[in-house]
């Protein structure tokens, strides 16, 4: 039986372009909008449980609550032994006897997940300006490093299936200049969305027995004026999918929960989990398999944690919902938020293009929703 390799590949914070739209239809893969997470950590632990950081800790999971756990980590790798550990998908595939790779970034081992077994590798240094230079040798180097990487990844033999977890911040870096430099700023930026396009494109998405699951994770929030409330463009993110597989997951949902990814994953292999439990034990059934038909009128959930607010904890709930659907295909997404220290809430509304793919206004405030109010404080136990 043939092996199989996954390629999850994050874009740290890449905003979908047409650019991206182009090449996805240029090599089959299907464009799926997702409703994620504001920020890394939580965005990749949705995707990666199908559970919202408050399912796995009270009060969701802050910047900063590595030290509150602190007495997990061990004493010679320093890494938490985090205590969601067995419910990481990484976790499930090693079981399974699968070989998982971590490549381009610390943020994985550090605040996901770590095994012995895990090969951890990069093509960028420790100074993370490289990302972005564009010329000279080390600009040159790295991105002749990761180029390397990606061919030797898809042209490796292997004995096992395996994962490849895998981060660019290409265009995060540029982000950093924003306020500081304006030339800068704008300059690293399209240096940024530039490299990312480039190592898209070093992928060979016609690869057999491949499954291709390239994604964002969340906004830029630069952008944002009020960080109590999150605007669409801070969670609504992008996926590009294709199997090459012998039986290729039928999509039949293309605007998703970051979390989906889990079962899909799980059940394409037809591995058996538990039914989703939170903290107190409670079933949750709010991620599916991109396999499920799409529910018009499926609730999402969002949660988000601000350092300048609070370092340890989730300080925003919300829930949306898809509206106006023509053709399947939603016109606008609304959704309620909650601010727990402040104790408010707030509704929004964005309307979408045609195909649903982009923000075509700027997100309003609306009435509030009554029923959008009752799921927040209903799936969030510190929703007031």
């Amino acid at each position: 039986m043939k092996k199989i390799k996954v390629y999850c590949v994050l874009f740290d914070t890449l905003p979908l372009i047409d650019k991206i739209v182009s090449l996805s239809n240029e090599n089959n893969l299907q464009i799926l909008r997702q409703i994620g997470s504001c920020w890394t950590v939580a965005s990749c632990i949705q995707l990666l449980t199908g559970k919202m950081p408050s399912d796995l800790h009270n009060h969701g999971i802050g910047y900063m609550l590595e030290k509150k756990f602190k007495h997990l980590r061990h004493p010679i790798t320093k890494k938490i032994d985090w205590p969601w550990k067995k419910q990481i998908l990484l976790y499930q595939l090693l079981k399974h006897n699968w070989k998982v790779r971590y490549h381009s970034d610390s943020l994985f081992p550090k605040y996901i997940f770590q095994d012995i077994s895990i090969k951890i590798s990069s093509g960028c240094n420790k100074h993370k300006k490289e990302y972005l230079v564009d010329i000279g040798s080390n600009g040159r180097k790295v991105m002749e490093k990761e180029n390397k990487f990606i061919c030797q990844s898809q042209i490796e033999k292997n004995i096992k299936n395996v994962f490849y977890l895998i981060r660019y911040e290409h265009y995060h870096q540029a982000l950093y200049y924003y306020g500081k430099n304006k030339k800068k700023f704008t300059k690293y930026l399209k240096i940024g969305m530039k490299k990312s396009l480039e190592l898209m494109n070093r992928f060979d998405f016609d690869e057999p027995n491949s499954i291709f699951w390239f994604f964002s994770d969340h906004g830029d929030w630069n952008l944002q004026q009020d960080i109590r409330y999150p605007d669409l463009d801070m969670y609504y993110s992008w996926a590009l999918v294709k199997d090459n597989t012998k039986n290729p997951i039928k999509i039949n949902s293309k605007f998703i929960s970051i979390g989906d990814f889990f079962p899909t994953i799980m059940d394409k292999f037809n591995y058996n989990y538990k039914p989703f439990l939170n903290i107190d034990d409670k079933e949750i059934t709010d991620t599916y398999s991109i396999e499920k038909e799409q529910d018009q009128n499926r609730i999402y959930y969002v949660e988000d944690a601000r350092i300048k607010i609070n370092k340890y904890i989730s300080t925003t709930a919300m829930a949306c919902k898809f509206v106006d659907w023509q053709n399947d295909k939603p016109r606008g997404i609304l959704q309620v938020s909650y601010h727990s220290p402040d104790k408010k809430w707030k509704c929004f509304l964005t309307s979408l293009s045609e195909d649903g793919l982009f923000a075509i206004k700027p997100t309003k405030k609306n009435k509030m929703n009554d029923d959008l109010r009752q799921k927040v404080i209903k799936r969030f136990k510190w929703a007031k």
